[in-house]
């Protein structure tokens, strides 16, 4: 008897772990897209953002995050709460306004080719606290219309999988010193705030609320290497006269 129950409970363990692997989960990055001294976002240039020269109020230096979703192929992104956090650099309007909530987050929200319909029903900085990036709600409400466009995954038509969710800008209140890291981390917001819906089934209240299934993306840009090789090359030449 104790046999069976060993076994009953090593086939329920192996239908456990296979349930919570086939769970739908997001996956977050950031990338830096390219930099501009204008007020829009249309011209922007890529630029080396470890030079000094470009860690000013004068340069505004755009990312974006994308979102990759991992889920069993019946399964399609429905809602996430989004936070954005910074070190050593600041979020700012297309301007360069610092202090202000509002005109900080551009969603990338085309009409899916695959659906016909807006990729998102919503995608907006919900933050009240001046001048950050925090509670931003992204979410596609209808099933259909998820299941179509297939965000977050390879069939995503605007772009395959990582796919984009939207832009902001930020820049440099002075240049980093040696031992400075500028970091933005993208991270699932507060509270159950990531869904999926479960199957193409029509029915818009059939989803998952996943507790723990978004994985944070992080960027992070460092002083110029130029600095650090003069270092490097210092270091040698004092180390030759020694020997000398």
């Amino acid at each position: 008897m104790k046999k069976y129950t060993m076994l009953a409970a090593a086939v329920f363990s192996a239908s456990a772990l296979a349930t919570a692997a086939q769970a739908g989960s997001l996956a977050l990055s950031v990338k830096y897209i390219g930099s501009t001294t204008a007020t829009t976002s249309t011209t922007l240039v890529a630029k080396d953002i470890t030079n000094p020269t470009v860690q000013n109020t004068s340069w505004r230096h755009y990312f974006e995050i994308d979102a990759t979703f991992n889920g069993n192929g019946t399964e399609a992104f429905r809602f996430l709460t989004l936070d954005i956090t910074f070190a050593n650099i600041t979020p700012v309007t297309k301007t360069g306004a610092i202090n202000l909530t509002s005109n900080k987050w551009f969603p990338n929200n085309p009409t899916d080719a695959n659906s016909g319909v807006a990729v998102f029903s919503g995608s907006g900085d919900g933050g009240v606290n001046s001048g950050d990036l925090m509670a931003i709600f992204t979410h596609q409400d209808i099933n259909d219309a998820a299941q179509a466009s297939q965000f977050g995954t390879p069939n995503f038509a605007e772009g395959g999988a990582p796919s984009p969710i939207g832009i902001f800008a930020t820049e440099f209140t002075s240049p980093l010193t040696i031992g400075q890291v500028a970091t933005i981390t993208a991270a699932e917001g507060i509270g159950n705030s990531f869904s999926f819906f479960n199957s193409a089934n029509s029915n818009n209240f059939d989803f998952t609320t996943e507790v723990g299934g978004v994985t944070s993306g992080t960027y992070r840009s460092t002083p110029e290497p130029a600095s650090l090789g003069l270092l490097t090359l210092g270091s040698l030449l004092l180390l030759t006269r020694r020997r000398r």
